[in-house]
């Protein structure tokens, strides 16, 4: 490059010392011709020197632009070919594939060929096409190699194995998202009503509050795990903060417990292995701070305002059912005559109306199956937790759909159609009630066996051997699968959503794989080390001398 330059300037120079030695003499002319020829010797002798310090140094060939350039090109070939090379060596997993793509493109070639229309631009376009799509088919064999690659390491008992740090990928991505929206203008909250001003929580470029909050709760136990493996304190002070701060200010009633709970389970484990105390402090720090701040968080002002709403309605209910307010329906009891006028009014003058949000509350539910069984579907509730509250009606219409259907539906489940009640759609939050009108019995069971099946295992492993299980290689997965089902009841959205799932899949694997560790492989706590200790970890940092476990 330097070269270049310096050929360039002296073409200029010389351009200038013709156009002077033509030109007419004057004492001018004669000083500009002197200093251009002076400025074209220092260009030639600073040339020279770079010359010779290059010379020296023995780069004069790798310091050039164009052998830089030719390089490049020659890397990235050779990663071309790398790539596919590791493409056709993935395509052994499945050893017919080859064969079959080869004989589909024939198959398509020779009918565009024979009876196709568009000439040599369709079989151009065609051929452009299909190498897109072959690549695309080498990248995904390739990548299914390396999941079988990836199993491989797990069954040996490295359950650490890219996860823990992958995952601790996803929660940055999910943190860069957020900050992208509002680097753009266009932040997202998790609650937002523009109607009355409120904007609570951050949410970001993500559809479903109630999904997004349990994907965190799933997401930030590997990340701390990923932190406390580093054995570098600061890394897992800062994955505390980003961990705990994300759960804290997305503002659902699930995240702001769910970090309670990871970091108590954290600090319990760790304080239990009596190993990288040091690695408690910031987990104390996160759960002081979270249980101290619980009065402004994103969750508290929700809250708020939601118990703002029951206020209202019960304030409605109250000046109707006047002396009997707060009256509580007994199974089997009969209602008073005037008692039941009172509710029929609080039914129809207040549930039946709009909300404060403009939003339907009972009327729907009344048009469809009549009052008397909406009111008895209620058990003849008034207060405004159970009739105001979307979860218990959505769960309400549902169970009145159950109702209503045949024994062989009660055993398969029903067609999502069935959530439409008049111009609504009433689709559970709630997943497992969700999975008995949609699956039906048989779907409820098997799902149930399933579950069941991970929580038995867990059980035969600490009631084996308690003391080699109960750790951090343990504990990461089996909170994983406990958030999720606990996430499923308490907030939904949950095991009928493959973006949360896929990581409860995840975690299922893992504890799989720990609890059945491969024939002749150790588990995390034999030799009294961590499953990570591995090339590139510094002897002389904190972990390391200590010699403990996670």
């Amino acid at each position: 490059m330097f070269t270049a330059a310096v050929a360039f300037i002296g073409v200029l120079l010389m351009q200038l010392l013709i156009e002077f030695s033509t030109a007419g003499v004057n004492i001018l002319k004669v000083i500009a011709f002197v200093m251009v020829f002076e400025a074209g010797v220092a260009l030639c002798l600073w040339w020279s020197l770079s010359f010779a310090r290059r010379l020296k140094l023995g780069n004069v060939i790798s310091s050039c632009i164009s052998v830089r350039i030719i390089l490049w090109c020659w890397r990235t070939f050779k990663k071309l070919l790398a790539f596919v090379g590791d493409a056709l060596r993935g395509m052994a997993l499945i050893p017919k594939a080859t064969l079959i793509i080869f004989a589909i493109l024939f198959v398509e070639f020779l009918w565009m060929v024979g009876f196709g229309s568009g000439g040599g631009f369709m079989i151009f376009s065609w051929f452009i096409e299909r190498a897109v799509l072959v690549l695309l088919t080498a990248y995904v064999l390739l990548c299914m190699k390396k999941l079988l690659k990836a199993g491989e390491e797990l069954s040996q008992g490295n359950l650490d194995y890219r996860v823990a740090g992958l995952l601790a990928v996803n929660v940055g991505l999910i943190l860069l998202v957020i900050a992208l929206s509002y680097a753009v203008g266009q932040p997202v909250y998790t609650y937002d009503y523009p109607e009355r001003g409120v904007a609570i929580g951050i949410l970001g470029w993500f559809g479903v509050a109630n999904s997004q909050s349990s994907i965190l709760t799933l997401l930030v136990p590997p990340l701390l795990l990923w932190g406390l493996r580093s054995q570098r304190l600061w890394q897992f002070c800062l994955c505390c903060l980003g961990g705990f701060g994300l759960l804290y200010f997305t503002g659902t009633r699930l995240t702001y417990y769910g970090a309670i709970l990871i970091g108590c389970a954290f600090l319990v484990l760790l304080l239990l292995r009596r190993q990288q105390l040091l690695f408690c402090v910031p987990l104390v720090v996160a759960l002081v701070a979270l249980v101290a701040c619980r009065g402004i968080s994103p969750m508290a002002e929700r809250q708020a305002l939601t118990g703002d709403s029951y206020a209202i309605y019960q304030e409605k209910a109250d000046a109707i059912l006047g002396e009997d307010a707060g009256y509580t329906h007994q199974p089997g009891e009969e209602v008073p005559p005037e008692l039941m006028e009172k509710i029929t009014r609080v039914y129809t003058e207040v549930y039946d109306q709009p909300g404060i949000y403009g939003v339907t509350l009972l009327s729907d539910l009344i048009d469809e199956f009549g009052l008397e069984a909406v009111m008895e579907q209620y058990n003849y509730a008034t207060d405004p937790q159970t009739l105001y509250n979307t979860r218990v009606k959505k769960l309400t219409a549902m169970e009145m759909v159950w109702q209503k259907q045949d024994f062989l539906t009660r055993i398969l489940g029903f067609e999502y159609a069935q959530c439409h009640v008049g111009s609504h759609i009433y689709d559970p939050e709630n997943d497992f009630p969700a999975l008995l009108y949609y699956y039906g019995y048989l779907g409820v069971g098997l799902y149930g066996a399933f579950c069941l099946y991970f929580v038995l295992i867990s059980l035969k492993g600490l009631v084996g051997d308690w003391r080699r299980v109960l750790c951090i290689e343990f504990g990461v997965p089996a909170m994983m699968l406990a958030m999720m089902l606990g996430g499923a009841q308490f907030s939904g959205q949950v095991l009928r959503k493959p973006s949360v799932t896929v990581y409860g899949s995840v975690a299922a694997a893992l504890l799989y794989v720990y609890l059945h560790p491969a024939p002749g492989t150790g588990r995390a706590l034999e030799k009294g080390r961590l499953l990570v200790e591995r090339r590139g970890h510094r002897p002389g940092t904190w972990g390391n001398r200590q010699g403990g476990t996670v």
